[in-house]
Parts: structure tokens; sequence; C-alpha cells
């Protein structure tokens, strides 16, 4: 019977018992109380029928010896895919009568799919959540932004401030650079750490000192299936639920805006306030890193800081040259202030910022223009 809520047509059930009360009561010429008192009851009954064929079924119990049992419906606000087929069930006649498929209401967001990563999507894209990533960073990039911000922390304005210092980093090639390590740097580069890099080389790729800016992307990498196996903030990052899904919402329209001012020009000009709170600061550290609040690395540049006490992670402003190049000091005073504490023979600020520009003296290297 079609007309039923259990059935493929749930509004059938208030269209029929709508139109044979019209049919009996439209003959009347005059109804009296219990007939109103009838119509409402109807109609109530079959109104609440009609809602809960939104509801989901409860799972039943497998059958007793085995055998294969009904395919579950889809979870709701899950991956979109082909619509179920229907699995006949064989009557003692043998007349296959094709059986129902429930009916799931989604949720609000029309983004809820984008934001989840499935298993099955893990497979298709290569088989691990590397080959997911990379396929991401291609096809959305400002999405794996958000992503990335969202497993960072729990507090959206501090979501906010990573993705603009993930900019700031692809922008002024971080990862590009020579920092800590044997080799030196190019001599002209005072307001760059090295060329321009991308979002693959800076979250999927390891730092100049053998590290990861980023550590929950690379905690990610092992999750195949986000929704069996994902837990706390990389459940949130890979796989949020209803209530974190607004949240990712916003902070992927703050990578889209962030993703289209990575160029130096709409870097430097861009005017949004979570940009303008972490200019200068070019690393974002967990406590666990040794790093304390109120520490200045170098003269001029800006102390350490804790914007958000929730995430407990503390802004890091290691490296001069972002600081050069959002103009916060200029390239001649630093320049000044690296020779007061030059000392080629210890290993502190002064010897390290002289061994990346291959220089014995600051004076011989050449601000930029």
């Amino acid at each position: 019977n079609p007309y039923v809520p259990w059935g493929e047509n749930p509004s059938g059930a208030l269209f029929i018992v709508v139109a044979l009360l019209s049919l009996v009561y439209s003959r009347k010429k005059k109804r009296g109380t219990l007939d109103t008192i009838i119509i409402l009851v109807v109609l109530g009954v079959v109104l609440g029928m009609s809602l809960s064929a939104c509801q989901q079924p409860t799972p039943s119990s497998p059958a007793p010896g085995g055998g294969n049992q009904p395919t579950p419906p889809p979870s709701i606000g899950g991956p979109a895919g082909p619509t179920p087929t229907q699995n006949p069930t064989p009557q003692p006649n043998g007349t296959p009568v094709p059986t129902a498929q429930p009916i799931s209401c989604p949720i609000a967001s029309t983004l809820t799919n984008k934001f989840r990563i499935t298993a099955d999507e893990i497979t298709s894209a290569g088989g691990t959540m590397m080959d997911y990533f990379q396929k991401e960073v291609k096809d959305d990039p400002a999405l794996f932004m958000a992503r990335v911000a969202m497993g960072e922390s729990a507090d959206n304005g501090e979501r906010s401030r990573i993705i603009w210092l993930i900019t700031t980093r692809v922008v002024l090639g971080f990862n590009n650079s020579n920092l800590r390590s044997s080799a030196t740097m190019e001599s002209s580069i005072w307001d760059h750490f090295g060329p321009p890099s991308s979002l693959h080389r800076e979250l999927l790729e390891t730092s100049p000192n053998g590290g990861y800016q980023f550590e929950d992307v690379h905690k990610a990498l092992s999750i195949t299936d986000p929704p069996a196996q994902a837990t706390g903030n990389i459940l949130t990052m890979l796989y949020p639920d209803d209530s974190e899904i607004s949240d990712f919402e916003s902070m992927y329209k703050v990578a889209q805006e962030a993703y289209g001012a990575q160029n130096e020009a709409a870097l430097k000009t861009t005017s949004n306030s979570d940009l303008a709170i972490i200019k200068g600061y070019d690393g974002y550290l967990a406590p666990n890193k040794g790093v304390t609040a109120g520490i200045t690395h170098f003269r001029g540049g800006r102390s350490t800081q804790q914007f958000s006490s929730s995430s407990g992670n503390i802004w890091d402003d290691e490296y001069p040259m972002d600081d050069v190049f959002f103009g916060m000091i200029s390239c001649k005073d630093e320049k000044n202030l690296i020779r007061l504490v030059y000392d080629p023979s210890s290993n502190g600020q002064g010897a390290w910022l002289a061994k990346l520009f291959a220089k014995s003296d600051p004076d011989q290297i050449a601000c930029p223009n």
C-alpha cells in the first residue's frame, strides 16, 4: 500500500485521507461538534505519521542462521552517492515484492559532505590519507587550509590567524629557505625566507629543521576511515559533527579570502584584523616545544605571545625576514641590530644570522629596494 508513511510515498497518507474527508463532509450541509472532532483527530494522526517518515529506522538484529542482511541507509549528511536499489523480498508464492527504502532528512549545511572525508573517498583518491590531502590541495586549496585550522585549534579566532600564518609562509617561502641548516641563504634575501612556496610544500612536507609546523596534519596520515578511527581534534579536522559544521563553514570563507591574497602585493595591502595581529610571527608552537610567552629571539622582533588561552599554543617570531617584509622594521635597522650582537665564534643570534646570509659582515649585504 503506497498510502502509508512507511511506504515509498508518505505524502500520499495525507492526501488520500484529506480527499476521503472531503468526499464525506462536502455532502453534509451542517456539521456538528462530533464531526469537527473527528476531522481534527484524523488530520492530527495522519500528519504525525507523515512526519515520522523522516526518522531513521533502528537497525534490526541479525536474523538467526546468518545470511546477508539488508544494507543500512546512508548516514545523515554523509557523502552523496547513488540512490540505493530496492532489494526484492521473495514471497511464499515466489513473486518478489520490492522492499521500500527509508527516507532520510538532510542536515542544514550544503557543505557538510564537502567537509567530511569518508573511507570510500580516501580509497578513490589512491588509498591513503596523503593521497586524499594531495588531491584536496589541488582541487580546493582553501578547503585544505580550513581543514588544517580546524584541527589545530578549537578557537575560531586562533583558527583564522593560523590560516593567515599559512598564507604568509607560502608567499615568503618559509620551507624553501635554508634556515637552521648547514647551507647558506642567498645574500640578497632580506625580506623573504626563500622563493615563493606552495600549500603542499608548507603543509605536507617537512620544515627546514626537519619537523612539521602543523603536526596534526601528519598525525592524520595514518587514518583510513575517519568516522571510525579518528578522535578529538583529528576527528574535527577530518569528519566534523553537526555542531562543528557552522565553524568549518566560517573558516572555509576565511581561507578563501586568504588564498586570494597569496601574492606579495595582496598580502601587504590586505586589511584583515587577524593578519594584522600575527604579522611578524613565523611560527605556531605547542607548549611542549619549550617556548614560553615573553621571549624575544632577536633585537627588533616581536616577543612570543599566546593569543588564545584555550589552545595554549605560542606564536613565535624567530626570524626577521617577515618583519622586514611587513615594514615592522627596516632592513637597515635590522642590519644594525645584527651587527651589535654579531659574533661568528659563538652560537648566539649573530652567528646564525650571519651564516644564513653567507657574509662575515652585515654591511656587505644589500637591502632590497
